[in-house]
Order: C-alpha cells, then structure tokens, then sequence
C-alpha cells in the first residue's frame, strides 16, 4: 500500500502566489496541522482526497477530506475535484474580502454538486453506447451506465477563522473533536444502515452501512453546515471511512490525546489502520488548538 505524510507546509495545489511567511508563522502560533494517507489493497487509483489549505486572506483557512465511491469509474476524480474547487472557493472570497458564513460555504458545495453532475450528463451518451454494445438490459444495465456516468464522493470540510469553525458534510466520512480528552462525533453517518436506525428498523443487511443516501455528486444532495466555537487544546479530526471502520472511537481518542505534534498524531492514525488491517483507502487530516 502506498502511504503518504502530510505536514505542516503550504498547500501544494497553491501556485497563484508564494506563501505570506509573516502569515504563516501567525497561523502555526495558534494552530498546529497533518494529514496522512494510504491507499488501499484494492486495485484503483487512491480515492481519497485530503489538504490543509492556507495560508488566506483575512486568517482564513481550510481542511479537507473527500471519498471518492469506489463502484464508480470516476470516483478519484470526484474526491479531487471537491476538494480543490472547495479550497479554491473559500480562497477566492477570502482575497475578495467577502464574508464567509455557514449559507456561504453551502453555496459553494451547492454549485461543486452542479459542476460533478454536468460532468456526468456529458457522459451519459458513450455510457449508453456501451451499455447497448455489452447487450445489457434491465438493472445490470443501469448500474453500467451510472458506473460508468457518476462522480460521486463524501466530503468533510474545516474552514476555520479565528475562534471559530465552520464544518460541512455529506457522507459517510466523519468529522470529531477531542475537548478536554473526551472524543465527539459531530457528523452522523449519511448511509441507508444509519437512515434505518434512525426510524427505529432493524439492518437485516450489512451492505446497508456503505450504501449512502447523500453525497456530492446527487442529483438530491444535501450539505450539512455548522458553525462551532474552538478552543485552546481542541484537537479537531477529519477521516474517510477506511479509518473509523478499522478503528474504533476508544482508538482514535487514545491516539489523540498523546502530546505529540499533529502531523505525528495523523501518521499514527493511519499506522494504526494498517496494523490492523487496512481494507479501503484510509485519509485523516489532524488540526490542533494550541
């Protein structure tokens, strides 16, 4: 598996203008960030996409993690689209000096949606095309086509200014925060396992925990924005799936507390993953309140 290390420097989709140092060293006073990354044993491309994003105008900043699904052909595109037109985004209103808001950051996950459902409509002909030419008929024929279409993929997104942090999610990567050692999950599993236990049924299937029920890349996608307050010692988490499935929410919160660095804590999060045993691409993305 291959596995790569975040750390503490700039961005490297960053290539409009060279970092503010003076900037930098403000942000690295107040916060401290990593990420890590495998990928999986499957066969294709890495799926995931994770970033630390900064510095912006205005001490904004942002982090990201996206899970591109892996029944379609072009997940990683997904993931990767998400996330860099996200960043992209909150940069550009950022130098704008334009206020960056809960409703602000559900418009720009609103219009990705739009930009990934454009790119799978204009796939839709040669899909069909080929479908016709296997000769499939009924459900082994659509399931083809939207393999072949759809660009589907969760998202986890930190944009944090200040004392505060905005979150958006959709999916089932999750975003939590270790406060006074204590670990919470802020986000809730968006798949059908979840959406049954919510109305009080029973999972009679286990596929029903990864099938999900909202994502970018829906034609019906719904993001989910709040807005929280930080604090000193706060350590704040982003992960796809391939983390919290392997480790449990015990794990996660003992390798949290450690006092080590978050590029650190993030490289062993994902140690962790693949100690025990690695079954999908695994991301998480570590920010630290000092």
């Amino acid at each position: 598996m291959t596995k790569t290390e975040g750390s503490r420097g700039q961005d490297p989709s960053r290539v409009i203008a060279p970092p503010d140092a003076q900037k930098e060293g403000e942000i690295f006073d107040r916060f401290d960030f990593g990420s890590a990354q495998i990928k999986g044993p499957s066969k294709h491309e890495q799926q995931d996409y994770c970033t630390v994003a900064f510095p912006m105008e205005g001490d904004w900043w942002a982090a990201v993690v996206a899970d591109g699904a892996s029944w379609a052909e072009h997940a990683a595109e997904a993931s990767n689209l998400a996330g860099t037109s996200f960043v992209e985004k909150v940069r550009r209103r950022a130098e704008r000096g334009e206020e960056i808001n809960s409703a602000t950051i559900k418009m720009f996950l609103q219009t990705i949606n739009v930009e990934l459902l454009a790119k799978s409509r204009a796939n839709e002909r040669v899909a069909i095309e080929r479908a016709n030419a296997k000769k499939l008929v009924g459900q082994e024929r659509d399931r083809e086509i939207g393999r072949a279409i759809d660009r589907p993929t969760t998202f986890e997104g930190m944009v944090f200014n200040g004392d505060k942090i905005i979150t958006a999610h959709l999916g089932d990567s999750r975003i939590y925060v270790l406060r006074a050692g204590v670990l919470s999950q802020l986000t809730r599993d968006q798949t059908r396992a979840e959406q049954l236990r919510s109305r009080g049924q029973p999972v009679k299937n286990a596929r029903d925990e990864s099938v999900l029920i909202n994502y970018l890349g829906y034609e019906e996608a719904d993001v989910s924005v709040q807005q929280y307050s930080v604090e000193k010692g706060d350590v704040w988490l982003a992960v796809s799936d391939g983390v919290f499935k392997v480790l449990d929410d015990k794990e996660i919160e003992v390798i949290l507390s450690q006092q080590k660095d978050a590029v650190s804590l993030a490289n062993e999060l994902i140690a962790a993953v693949q100690v025990k045993g690695a079954f999908d691409d695994a991301s998480a993305v570590v920010v630290k309140i000092k």
